[in-house]
């Protein structure tokens, strides 16, 4: 099965598990004060845990309509390309996808940058110089 496929299919047994919880056990989970357990059929109770991790500062959680819109405005590719090279591949990738690109985990960090700025600013330049000429 392939890893796609395997998600899904936890993904849509943990969906089905909770949506027979009742609303108060669904409002514990959310809020930190209950857990979900893995317990394998047969076993008599939870599996021992890994250690646990010691805490990271959390990453910001950047808002992809706010870096497309900003990235929109910017007078050139360049501009565009400094501001993308600040980000991780991850970040740049879920961006590629949220601006409508496709076929985006294949690509190096740099291949991300340079089509992400052309897919925004690289776009809007080249239909103003087109409307500019055309008018």
């Amino acid at each position: 099965m392939s890893d796609v496929k395997l998600t899904l299919s936890v993904l849509q047994q943990v969906s089905d598990f909770l949506a027979r919880l009742p609303e108060d056990q669904l409002l514990d989970i959310a809020e930190g004060r209950a857990k979900i357990t893995f317990i394998a059929e047969g076993e008599d109770g939870p599996r021992p845990t890994r250690k646990a991790r010691v805490a990271r500062a959390e990453k910001p959680v950047v808002d992809m309509s706010d870096v497309r819109d900003e990235l929109t405005s910017m007078p050139s590719r360049e501009a565009a390309r400094t501001r993308l090279g600040k980000m991780t591949v991850a970040t740049l990738q879920n961006l590629a996808r949220f601006v409508g690109m496709e076929r985006v985990t294949s690509l190096k960090k740099t291949e991300l940058v340079e089509a992400i700025a052309d897919e925004t600013v690289g776009t809007r330049l080249t239909s103003s110089a087109f409307h500019g000429y055309a008018g």
